[in-house]
């Protein structure tokens, strides 16, 4: 892995979550590599109410001190969350109630129909009701969550009482190797089975030996730049439509993809740019990024551009 990035105490603390998920610890909702939504530890749900979510939790869970999953695990999760912020979802502390045993309803702050969707996200993972997460604190997932040590690595071993399908490996140890040299060097000399988000140049090298096997995913984040357009004095450049098409029609973007990023990547569609359909399998709108000739600027542009 790259740095240790955990927070490490108070309600933000995802340890053992995010941004590395050792799956230890599981969410309501999995997404799929298609981007479609399937039963986790929840078994299914509905809408009830313009802006309320009921979910019917799966029977039969443990933890992995063998106590018992249910409603009362999900209601302190949620609220726990909600004493940080309420993340995506918006959650507040009386967003969450408890129906019966297994079965809970969510009401975010603010009308939030995407709540299915956000609750795949590792932060939303349950925890055992009064833990923290951390080394040695009980989840549900394939996984159990062994030791940590800042800075150096996560050690996590197969949970075999584990509700689904077993994991494959007996154990994994995740190591925090922030230099992007160090991490290709201790993958090519065989000191580490998989290393991930190497920088494109070292990638370029790797592709090139025969005991190494480069993989890589259809393309799932984004580089953007962003241009103020309500700045106050003396940042109003950009309220000008004719500097926003420059920056639009100035920027070589394949060149960029193919001598800063090694070819790992693709011309984004900017028009319009909406998070959503970054992340999704193909965009969302057929619009095609503007081919205005060099030295065309209009004396004006649609707000999107």
């Amino acid at each position: 892995m790259t740095q240790d990035e955990y927070v490490t105490s108070g309600p933000k603390s995802y340890l053992g979550m995010y941004p590395l998920n050792v799956n230890a610890y599981e969410p309501l909702v999995v997404l799929e590599p298609d981007y479609s939504m399937s039963p986790g530890l929840a078994q299914r749900w509905e809408q009830v109410g313009p802006n309320t979510f009921r979910f019917h939790l799966r029977p039969g869970v443990t933890f992995h001190d063998g106590s018992p999953f249910g409603a009362a695990d999900v209601k302190y999760t949620f609220d726990r969350i909600a004493s940080g912020g309420g993340g995506l979802v918006g959650l507040g502390t009386d967003s969450t109630v408890v129906v019966d045993d297994m079965t809970v309803e969510v009401t975010p702050k603010h009308p939030n129909l995407r709540t299915i969707e956000e609750v795949v996200h590792p932060e939303y993972s349950i925890l055992k009701q009064g833990t923290q997460p951390g080394a040695n604190v009980p989840g549900t997932g394939p996984f159990r969550f062994v030791e940590y040590v800042r800075q150096s690595r996560v050690n996590v071993t197969r949970n075999e009482a584990y509700w689904g399908t077993k994991a494959k490996a007996a154990s994994i140890t995740f190591q925090f190797v922030p230099d992007d040299n160090s991490r290709s060097l201790a993958l090519a000399s065989g000191q580490l089975d998989v290393a991930r988000d190497l920088a494109p140049p070292t990638v370029t090298s790797l592709k090139a030996r025969p005991d190494v096997q480069v993989v890589s995913a259809p393309v799932g984040l984004y580089s953007a730049m962003y241009v103020n357009i309500h700045g106050k004095p003396p940042y109003t450049i950009g309220a000008d439509p004719a500097v926003r098409l420059a920056l639009e029609t100035g920027i070589d973007r394949a060149g960029l993809i193919k001598s800063v990023f090694g070819g790992l990547g693709v011309v984004a569609q900017t028009r319009p740019c909406f998070p959503l359909h970054c992340l999704a399998p193909r965009p969302v709108s057929s619009r095609a990024p503007a081919t205005i000739p060099p030295g065309q600027c209009p004396a004006s542009m649609p707000r999107d551009g």
